[in-house]
């Protein structure tokens, strides 16, 4: 049987990206959950025209949330 334990996460807001951040290894992990959704909305904003199958990223916001590349960064 394995053995599981509670990681406490902070209660600022970004408990889902330091949890993800928790579970990466550890040369990937970013300094805490804020840095790595820092991260990641710097990934997409530099990345908004790159497709998915056949629409940008930026498309694909727009259709599912109705705002613009901005507006979801933000």
């Amino acid at each position: 049987m394995r053995r599981f334990r509670t990681i406490v996460q902070p209660g600022d807001g970004h408990c889902l990206f330091t949890s993800i951040n928790y579970a990466l290894p550890l040369a990937q992990q970013q300094p805490s959950g804020l840095a790595l959704r820092k991260k990641l909305v710097a990934s997409i904003a530099a990345n908004s025209y790159r497709t998915l199958g056949e629409v940008t990223i930026g498309q694909w916001i727009e259709w599912e949330r109705g705002w613009t590349i901005r507006q979801y960064l933000n």
